[in-house]
């Protein structure tokens, strides 16, 4: 029984992969003979077209190739099922038995079911992704809209829906969209009907025990021990236990909660042995063996495989062996003759070598015992006789060059297995060497009228020695292929755009004569042919109105085309690429592969194909139902409830982004003097605030002595117009300098406490200060206490004397260097309480805010989600308690977001729910008065204060702020207050209106 331990090493190799395929029965293993039979029928497989390959995790001894599935047996084989798909397998999800078992293959256009026997069944078809376990069904992304799916496999059907659990912890599956630097929570993945973990935003792990009715975390302590540097990210299905884990790590759960000791994860665990071998690649150049079997070889693995089932019996790997050629019909006792690639071995290794040698059974394993040792690089060629011939002296020495076409001593292996050294002379234009069963070798050359001459030299062949000549009628480009087909008997294959040919030739060290030439075969001009010794195939497709109705025509010759027959190829396996590049395919011993696919075998019938599963008839996911236009325009329909004002025109709270002058912050109040050789410093801030903090010193020297500041702030919390002065108090600067650096390098933030409350932040070099500034007192330095160092703050707000603060930092007693990770702290008389959140980055500003709940008088962390698009998204709150820390799950609010959809319910005082300031930009006032023209406003700044419901949303006050005017509604009076710059900027006119509005 294998280990958790091992389970997760095995499976680690794509985490978002897990569980296996069923296997076939299991079928002893024959043995291999050195007595070669030829191969009666064919078979035809898939050729995987992809590199995706990976164990199965969860079911350690089922393996995924591109569209291919393997199944390792217990007695060490590996079959291979014969469903095939017609996309790439991208990932597998097992499931469980109150699912019915299985397991669900996620491709690259929709999903699909295994059962227990290898079989496989369309489920539905569209780009999915994120595929996990739930209690009555399988949950899914939309890659395209990024919405969740609940996928019924009984029905075979994927509904867009609310994500698979209860209300509680929604936003755990509430991530936004690519780009938004928001990260996707992990599960939760069910132990059971009603048992399941997850990780969820802020919180971390969460565990439910009904469904997902109610969840509560896992203990914090534990999971900190279990992952002291980094929180867990995701969660691992591995058989019947979940785990948390990070990349490096992993730790089990139990349905029960408690986490186990943790345990590494190997990060690159390599394919079972047995399943390591590329059948589809490697099978058409592998040699027959007895009882119907082959040997392969995959890179420097030798493979012995049975053909129907396909199946790997066995496999071999010579980790210091890399590309191996292979020619059968080797000497008695070996299986085959093979050249390989030695890489470097050793402290003095000079380099990779190629090595020549018969493969033989020794011990249970397949080994090669190399015969000769070259320089890596050397040209060489096998004929199908078993002869070889390397461009070397057989000392191993490269005199004359190393390339076959140019070399001068040769060293050649005969069909026995005897090495013989020979000369070449100066053959110029030569196309082909083949080597001979009897250690002679054949040259093919062009002579000067472009045509080929064949000439036949003797084993051992010396400078001296004269070749025998033989010149055919027959042009060069037109040959496609000369091999050795038995001891003396040459077959040379001729091509023209019309038809296909053989030669035979008797090529020994005394003659050298063409025996006879064999019938032609007729071609398209597009008819792919592939040859081997004196075996050949053409194939042509003939193609329907669609690429799906297109088939193949396909016909074979095993004697050197004096018989053709037509093969068989079924007419449901369809070509994969009707469009191949090359006219030529590639063809081995075991056959050729073509068209994307392989075929096995060169006997006209096909035995067994492959069962292609595609999509075609598989449901579609439905379309997303139209969404309500966004609601970025507010329209005011208003009466003027008296005469027009005139006002400064400093009173006109306006904004001039991205530019701040000191008017933007007087608003109103007289501007402090400044004496003759002091200077003044503004720090424009806001955040829902408008104001600055407005600092005055010395012109040079030092402020620490003299420097005085005040903070100026208006807020919309206030009625338009009203500012707030604090009182005066010492510069926090050292210099004018630093006064300048904090206003335009420190990024200054303030928040809305309260109508003549605001908090400010100055930070820089990831690290913030915090101010609490009241009207007409002096402003107090907050201290988050020793813990946290603040590299950010994104909200705060204050409930009685007690204020909450929400941002991100670094804990001090944690790694050098590590993430910034969010808090929060509760500043209140007792003292301070930080609670570092989960989550591992944080979402925008516009999307996430610090909210109180005026029923309870608690704090919460407020989240806006803009996910599922069709319902505009969800509103969730995250209760905290006096110790800064979740005091509950995630609270629904509210079904829709008023950022889509605003509110136009006027809010009133005991109204329940949670307050939300959106300081989005971008909005458009459109304001019609006394049914006048109407004047469209755009905003340049400005909020909507909302509060949501359980049920619904209200609106309290909308503030609208351009560069020319402004305008704020107050939704319990259904007053406004509207203000415009005269034509030439010096004057304004101030106007109290009763308005009705509306959002479009």
């Amino acid at each position: 029984m294998p280990t958790p331990q091992s389970n997760v090493r095995l499976g680690a190799l794509a985490l978002i992969v897990v569980a296996g395929c069923g296997a076939q029965p299991a079928r002893a293993p024959a043995p291999p003979s050195t007595r070669r039979a030829p191969l009666d029928g064919a078979v035809l497989v898939a050729h995987p077209g992809s590199p995706t390959s990976f164990v199965v995790s969860g079911a350690t001894a089922d393996v995924v190739r591109g569209r291919v599935r393997w199944h390792v047996d217990a007695d060490g084989g590996a079959t291979r099922l014969r469903d095939v798909t017609a996309q790439p397998i991208t990932a597998a999800l097992a499931l469980p038995p109150w699912l019915d078992g299985g397991t669900a293959y996620v491709l690259e256009d929709g999903l699909s079911i295994g059962d227990a026997s290898g079989g496989l069944r369309p489920i539905v078809r569209g780009p999915l992704s994120a595929v996990s376990v739930g209690a009555r069904e399988l949950w899914a992304r939309d890659r395209a809209s990024n919405d969740w799916l609940r996928v019924d496999l009984a029905k075979g059907t994927a509904s867009r829906e609310l994500p698979p659990i209860g209300a509680p912890i929604l936003a755990a599956w509430s991530a936004a969209g690519p780009g938004t630097g928001r990260v996707i929570t992990a599960g939760p993945e069910f132990f059971a009907k009603t048992s399941a973990l997850a990780i969820v935003d802020f919180l971390g792990p969460v565990i439910t025990r009904d469904g997902g009715d109610t969840w509560s975390p896992l203990d914090r302590a534990a999971v900190k021990a279990a992952f002291p540097a980094e929180g867990p990210k995701r969660v691992l299905r591995e058989g019947g236990a979940l785990l948390l884990a990070t990349d490096d790590r992993a730790a089990p759960v139990s349905p029960s909660g408690v986490l186990g000791a943790p345990i590494a994860i190997a990060r690159a665990p390599g394919l079972p042995e047995i399943a390591a071998v590329r059948v589809e690649v490697a099978a058409p150049f592998g040699v027959p063996l007895e009882d119907d079997a082959l040997l392969l070889s995959d890179g420097g693995r030798f493979a012995v495989v049975q053909r129907d089932p396909l199946r790997v019996l066995r496999s071999t790997r010579a980790p210091d062996l890399g590309h191996c050629e292979l020619a059968p019909g080797a000497d008695a006792g070996a299986l085959a003759l093979a050249a390989c690639v030695r890489h470097a071995q050793g402290a003095y290794a000079t380099g990779g070598q190629l090595v020549v040698g018969a493969v033989v059974e020794r011990s249970g394993s397949t080994q090669l015992d190399v015969e000769k040792t070259f320089a890596f690089g050397t040209g060489h060629r096998l004929s199908a006789t078993s002869a070889a011939v390397v461009a070397a002296t057989c000392a191993g020495t490269s005199e004359g060059g190393i390339d076959l076409l140019g070399a001068s001593k040769f060293c050649v292996r005969d069909a026995a297995g005897a090495w013989t050294d020979a000369f070449v002379a100066s053959v110029s234009g030569r196309r082909h060497i083949i080597p001979r069963a009897d250690g002679g070798l054949l040259v093919v050359r062009d002579d000067t009228g472009g045509r080929v001459e064949l000439l036949a030299l003797p084993r051992g062949a010396q400078i001296n020695s004269t070749p025998l000549r033989l010149r055919l009628d027959e042009p060069t480009k037109n040959l496609l292929a000369i091999d050795e087909v038995a001891p003396g008997r040459m077959v040379a294959w001729w091509r023209t755009p019309t038809e296909l040919r053989a030669t035979a030739i008797e090529a020994t060290s005394t003659r050298l004569r063409i025996i006879e030439s064999l019938p032609r075969a007729v071609l398209d001009g597009r008819a792919l042919v592939g040859t081997w010794a004196d075996r050949a195939m053409i194939v042509a497709v003939v193609e329907g109105k669609s690429k799906h109705d297109a088939r193949v025509e396909a016909s074979v010759t095993a004697d050197g085309g004096r018989h053709w027959s037509l093969s068989a190829w079924p007419e449901e396996v369809r070509p994969l690429d009707v469009s191949a590049p090359a006219r030529r395919v590639e063809c081995g011993a075991v056959g050729c592969r073509a068209l994307g696919w392989s075929r096995l075998g060169w006997h006209p019938r096909v035995a067994v194909h492959d069962r292609l599963i595609d999509l075609a008839d598989a449901a579609a996911i439905a379309p997303p139902p139209p969404s309500t236009p966004r609601a970025t325009s507010v329209v005011a329909d208003c009466t003027a409830s008296g005469a027009s004002q005139v006002v400064p025109a400093a009173q006109v709270p306006v904004a001039r982004a991205p530019f701040f002058t000191p008017s933007d912050v007087l608003l109103g109040l007289a501007g402090p003097k400044i004496l003759p050789g002091w200077a003044q410093v503004l720090t424009p801030i806001g955040r829902n605030v408008r104001g600055g903090w407005i600092s005055t010193g010395p012109s040079s020297g030092s402020w620490a002595d003299h420097g005085r500041s005040v903070i100026r702030f208006a807020s919309d919390l206030d009625p338009l117009g009203v500012v707030h002065e604090t009182a005066s108090f010492p510069a926090p600067f050292a210099d004018r300098n630093a006064a300048s650096t904090a206003g335009w390098g420190a990024s200054p933030m303030a928040w809305a406490l309260s109508p003549r409350r605001i908090l400010v932040s100055l930070c820089r070099d990831a690290r913030c200060e915090l101010w609490r500034a009241t009207a007409g007192a002096i402003p107090e330095r907050v201290d988050l206490g020793p813990t946290i160092v603040p590299h950010a703050i994104h909200g705060a707000r204050e409930l009685g004397g007690v204020l909450a603060v929400v941002g991100t930092g670094r804990a001090l007693d944690g790694p050098p260097g590590a993430e910034p990770t969010p808090f929060v702290a509760i500043v209140g008389p007792q003292g301070t309480a930080v609670s570092s959140l989960s989550r591992a980055s944080w979402a925008a500003e516009s999307q996430m805010g610090m909210s109180v709940e005026p029923v309870r008088g608690a704090f919460g962390v407020l989240e806006i989600s803009p996910i599922p698009r069709w319902t505009h998204g969800t509103a969730y709150v995250l209760p905290l308690g006096v110790d800064a820390r979740p005091s509950g799950g995630f609270e629904l609010l509210l079904a829709s977001t008023p950022d889509v959809a605003r509110p136009s319910r006027a809010c009133t005082a005991s109204a329940p729910g949670w307050d939300d300031a959106d300081a989005a930009l971008g909005r458009t006032l459109v304001l019609g008065v006394d049914s006048g023209a109407p004047r469209t406003i755009r905003s340049m700044a400005g909020v909507v204060r909302s509060r949501f419901g359980a049920l619904d949303a209200c609106l309290d006050r909308i503030t609208v702020l351009s560069d020319r005017s402004s305008f704020q509604y107050d939704a319990q009076s259904g007053r406004a207050t509207y203000f415009a710059l005269d034509a030439d900027g010096k004057g304004a006119q101030r106007t109290e209106l009763a308005c009705t509005i509306a959002w479009r």
